[in-house]
């Protein structure tokens, strides 16, 4: 993983000096902009997808390197609404699909609004889709049984007070 500071644009950063980083020893900082650069390889014989998991960030945007140029893949974030994020969950996942035997650099942007959503120390970690989405389905599952709890509470407490008001 290489990292890069600074206010660019897609078209500026290819041409930015980057500095290979150790994820343990990142820190970043709240109101700067900062610059992911990764070398992808897939080795495996076929197709795959994986899920990058950044940590929670205020805006990510990620870009593909082809032709030279960077194209914009998609984007995130806990300031984006749901519905404008590439995977419409409270986690910041970033998609990555690559063919048998392909490679790619991918650059992701990240921009950090508030301070206290910087982790320390910072973690990068590379999930594959089965081991994503069974992650995520244990945590809607923990969180139907709290919603359910608190939907019982909420409606024998609606109960008690009707019969106290008659």
């Amino acid at each position: 993983m290489e990292v890069c500071e600074g206010n660019f644009s897609a078209a500026q950063i290819s041409q930015q000096k980057f500095t290979l980083q150790n994820a343990q020893a990142l820190t970043f900082e709240a109101g700067k902009t900062y610059w992911l650069r990764f070398y992808l390889t897939n080795t495996k014989a076929q197709a795959g997808e994986w899920w990058l998991v950044l940590g929670n960030w205020s805006y990510i945007t990620w870009f593909e390197a082809s032709a030279g140029r960077l194209r914009q893949m998609g984007q995130s974030g806990h300031f984006l609404p749901l519905w404008q994020r590439a995977w419409p969950s409270h986690r910041v996942w970033i998609p990555i699909k690559l063919a048998s035997q392909e490679s790619q650099y991918l650059y992701v942007q990240l921009r950090q609004e508030i301070g206290f959503y910087c982790l320390r120390p910072y973690q990068v970690a590379l999930f594959p889709w089965p081991h994503a989405s069974e992650t995520d389905r244990s945590r809607l599952f923990y969180q139907g049984i709290f919603l359910g709890i608190m939907l019982v509470m909420a409606i024998y407490n609606f109960l008690f007070f009707c019969q106290c008001a008659i």
